[in-house]
């Protein structure tokens, strides 16, 4: 298992151990979502969000990865051309998700590692916690394609909602402020444009979208919210390599 995954892997089993004791959401995942199979191929993806808990294994980090298995969705798929990227979204009390930050495409080689599991390209970004766009909800949309040799095939994964406290509060060593305020806080709905399986539809997803400031609230323009374009229908220019199929490697 590499790095990464060990670390992924770890978080969400001490994640859970952590729910089960204290009751707060401790992180936020879609796994394996698919968003794409035909002609041989299935494209899943993943899509998560954490916060700094002091002394839990966590961190104001947010993810997406990319896999290829065969059309069934049960085998990984080896020396496929895939890329990744992802948004982090916000949302407080009485306000639709807006973009707050988000990285640009990567791009790897699928595989498979000695356990057998599916392996592709990944981003593990630090987002900033409540320091990038204030307190309240995020969530990630996590974009998942492969090269098929012709063109892009995928989608995208929506994460779900996290509860990240104020930073005040997020640093206090004792969960039960933590708790209370979680506790205290009633989730926004899953986006309209999120099937219920995660994956993004991508006949509803909307072009454009607010954009969240420092402080959590939207930023103006010309006495408007501004409307910033998402991603949701940009695809990468196609690779450059013209063998994307590569076998065993």
């Amino acid at each position: 298992m590499d790095t990464r995954k060990g670390f992924k892997l770890t978080l969400c089993v001490t994640s859970l151990l952590l729910a089960a004791v204290v009751g707060a959401s401790a992180w936020t995942w879609a796994n394996y979502v698919t968003v794409f199979t035909g002609g041989g191929l299935c494209v899943q993806g993943d899509a998560g969000i954490d916060h700094i808990r002091p002394g839990t294994l966590s961190g104001n980090l947010a993810y997406s990865d990319a896999y290829a298995r065969d059309q069934q969705c049960f085998n990984g798929l080896v020396g496929r051309w895939a890329t990744t990227r992802l948004d982090v979204y916000h949302a407080a009390a009485g306000q639709p998700g807006a973009i707050c930050r988000g990285t640009d495409w990567k791009s790897d080689y699928t595989g498979i590692d000695s356990f057998g599991n599916p392996i592709g390209p990944s981003w593990v970004f630090n987002y900033g916690g409540p320091a990038s766009c204030g307190s309240g909800w995020y969530g990630v949309f996590g974009g998942a394609f492969v090269w098929d040799g012709s063109t892009w095939r995928g989608g995208w994964v929506w994460s779900g909602w996290e509860w990240v406290p104020p930073a005040t509060l997020a640093m206090v060593t004792s969960t039960s402020a933590q708790n209370q305020t979680y506790n205290e806080q009633t989730p926004p709905p899953r986006p309209d444009w999120v099937d219920a399986d995660g994956k993004v539809n991508m006949e509803k997803a909307p072009k454009e979208v607010p954009m969240a400031g420092p402080n959590g609230n939207r930023i103006m323009e010309a006495g408007k919210e501004k409307q910033v374009p998402t991603h949701f229908g940009t695809l990468p220019p196609p690779p450059l390599r013209t063998d994307m199929s590569r076998r065993g490697q």
